[in-house]
């Protein structure tokens, strides 16, 4: 930043504008550094579709059907519904998660928990009606609130 010119006009100024002064040379002279750059050139490759070796799509596009109060409930529902899981008991818990989210068989259940399948029947039928009972409640209070 070079000063050399304006010192003269400095000595005759008014000791109160030296602020103002230093704040509009420096202003100045960042604009002009500004516009010797040119505009900013950005990448659009990020914004272009990427595919994977074998053709798919690399990312999936985002959803805009849905407006931005229909994602909020969305996702309320789901931390909603993560916190009942979470809550259940462990025995409950681990029969629920691997039968209804990861779609194994009963059979595969009983073998990984050490249980009879009957067993797994009925703890996946409790932790079911657990969750019905907590989500229940959770869609009566929101229900009273609106």
């Amino acid at each position: 930043m070079s000063f050399s010119p304006s010192i003269g006009r400095l000595q005759a100024s008014r000791a109160d504008r030296f602020s103002t002064w230093l704040y509009r040379i420096t202003v100045n002279t960042a604009l002009m550094k500004l516009r010797g750059r040119g505009p900013v050139q950005e990448s659009i490759d990020e914004y272009l579709p990427q595919f994977t070796k074998d053709g798919r799509h690399a990312r999936m596009a985002v959803d805009f059907t849905q407006g931005p109060d229909e994602q909020l409930l969305r996702k309320e529902r789901e931390r909603v519904l993560r916190e009942a899981i979470e809550a259940l008991p462990p025995d409950y818990k681990i029969v629920l998660v691997l039968r209804d989210l990861e779609g194994l068989s009963n059979e595969e259940v009983a073998e990984i928990v050490g249980a009879s399948v009957l067993a797994v029947k009925a703890r996946l039928h409790r932790a079911r009606l657990v969750l019905r009972g907590r989500l229940e409640r959770y869609v009566t209070e929101v229900g009273v609130r609106q």
